[in-house]
């Protein structure tokens, strides 16, 4: 038999479950005893690198995803939209329906990120619900065995996690939610953040290409919209490769292969679609 102690709490596991047939004991100084200690592991002068605190940030999976929605349609649909609109040669039209195009596309990508969050939040309240019923018809314990029966964990091991979950405020409500129905419970400014990271991240990506117009007369338009698409071209190769970097990490041989990968691919990707909206534009106007 295997005794785990940590504390006040103590965990068995008889011969034979989990294929363990030896017997030992573990106990809370012996864990205590293998953790490392933070004062040796700091010995010696700390030197922070230049900018390390941009490599160590990381923000929440949820906002990376909204920032990434909205930045790569940002920097994508409204740069097509004007470099199609450049073919007219007319400043004008082209600052009036860049502008036209962002104002609405970020309202619409706003709206559809509050609108997806608050129907998680639905999809959590009735996988929530379906949850409670199965706790009151005594069904949990079944459902604690038969997620842990894929990894050969026995019936007699699941119901030891299922009693230590039961000593904890929906414990066996939240872990059932979470690994049975793939949901958490959103926060309640879920939809509000979705709604202001992806609106925000299309507004910003939409009015860089838009920048250049400014500058320029009816003549030059195709000027800016060279300078527009260097911009456009950077701005797409950075973003892919931060994007990447955030999540998998900025140093290391595979990380940085990985980031460079990606940033190329939001270049090509962002690339096609503007040329090939200059190429529709442009055969639309000489039709008419």
């Amino acid at each position: 038999m295997i005794v785990l102690a940590a504390g006040s709490s103590t965990f068995e596991l008889k011969d034979g479950d989990m294929g363990y047939s030896s017997t030992s004991s573990v106990t809370g100084s012996d864990i205590e005893a293998q953790r490392p200690n933070p004062e040796s592991a700091q010995e010696g002068p700390q030197r922070k690198k230049p900018w390390s605190f941009i490599t160590r940030w990381k923000p929440s999976a949820k906002i990376i995803k909204d920032a990434t929605i909205g930045l790569s349609d940002g920097m994508t649909v409204p740069f097509a939209l004007m470099a199609g609109l450049t073919t007219l040669k007319s400043k004008h039209v082209v600052v009036l329906g860049g502008a036209a195009e962002l104002v609405a596309g970020t309202i619409s990508m706003a709206i559809g990120g509050f609108l997806g969050e608050r129907a998680e939040k639905k999809d959590y309240n009735a996988a929530e619900a379906e949850t409670k019923k199965i706790i009151e018809e005594g069904r949990a314990l079944d459902i604690i065995i038969s997620l842990f029966e894929p990894y050969g964990v026995t019936a007699a091991v699941a119901g030891q996690i299922y009693a230590q979950l039961s000593s904890k405020p929906h414990g066996i409500r939240d872990y059932i939610l979470k690994n049975r129905s793939g949901v958490s419970k959103p926060s309640a400014s879920a939809a509000w953040k979705s709604a202001l990271t992806i609106g925000l991240g299309y507004a910003f990506g939409g009015l860089l290409p838009l920048i250049p117009y400014f500058f320029v007369g009816d003549d030059e338009v195709i000027t800016a919209l060279a300078i527009s698409g260097s911009i456009m071209a950077v701005a797409l190769f950075t973003f892919g490769y931060a994007k990447t970097a955030v999540v998998e990490g900025w140093t290391g041989k595979d990380n940085v292969k990985s980031a460079l990968i990606e940033g190329l691919y939001m270049l090509v990707i962002g690339g096609a679609a503007t040329g090939l909206a200059f190429v529709v534009t442009r055969a639309i106007n000489h039709g008419f």
